[in-house]
């Protein structure tokens, strides 16, 4: 009976491991959406790299709650979307919609978000 009931009490954690890990993969695939609009529709590009970054700050956010070993790769994924939106919104949409954008990355409220100065590499 007490293997039944551990078994019970580890079914929720897994259902919400799965939930994490099918918002990473949703980011990944809006990620994608971005890369493949980023020469053709640059604003829809720059929308999907936007609702990408807001779930892997979601997803690390969750990562790091449930201690989990994929928080350090939820990381990685929010600093390289994170470069890829600002690059591609100061290269193809302008100055003032790129601080808008800036400022919109700003008010993710779901995530953790921690500024770091490091310099870009050209």
């Amino acid at each position: 009976m007490s293997g039944n009931l551990r078994f019970c009490c580890f079914r929720p954690v897994v259902r919400a491991a799965q939930k994490v890990q099918f918002s990473a993969y949703k980011a990944l695939l809006l990620n994608h959406q971005g890369r493949e609009n980023a020469f053709d529709n640059p604003v829809e590009a720059a929308n999907s790299y936007f609702q990408a970054l807001a779930l892997h700050c979601s997803v690390f956010k969750n990562n790091l709650a449930m201690n989990s070993d994929r928080a350090s790769d939820s990381e990685k994924y929010i600093q390289d979307t994170a470069l890829t939106l600002f690059d591609l919104s100061l290269r193809a949409l302008g100055l003032d919609r790129s601080l808008a954008i800036v400022a919109d990355v700003m008010r993710i409220a779901n995530g953790y978000l921690v500024v770091r100065e490091e310099r870009l590499s050209d």
